[in-house]
């Protein structure tokens, strides 16, 4: 159970870096964007408005995973705690 845990925590962290990984790009890529505004480039502006788009939505399927992740912890400790009922208190 504590191995099942930790590896989901493990993931869940690698998740959490790549989202970062992913919006430090986006930074870059509206930088760019902007630039390529300032020099009415239209066909690198809308490559560039894509791609911006492109990490949103792996941002969001990131997060979507995440939440599955954390899920299946909550589950597990749900079950780990209805198997292992505690003792009854007697006074």
């Amino acid at each position: 159970m504590k191995e099942w845990n930790a590896k989901l925590r493990k993931e869940s962290y690698a998740l959490d870096r790549q989202v970062r990984s992913i919006k430090r790009e986006e930074d870059k890529i509206k930088k760019s964007l902007k630039d390529a505004a300032k020099k009415n480039d239209k066909q690198v502006c809308t490559i560039l408005a894509k791609e911006v788009v492109r990490s949103r939505k792996a941002i969001n399927r990131i997060n979507a995973s995440k939440a599955q992740l954390s899920s299946v912890q909550l589950q597990m400790q749900q079950q780990m705690g209805e198997s292992h009922p505690l003792p009854d208190l007697e006074t």
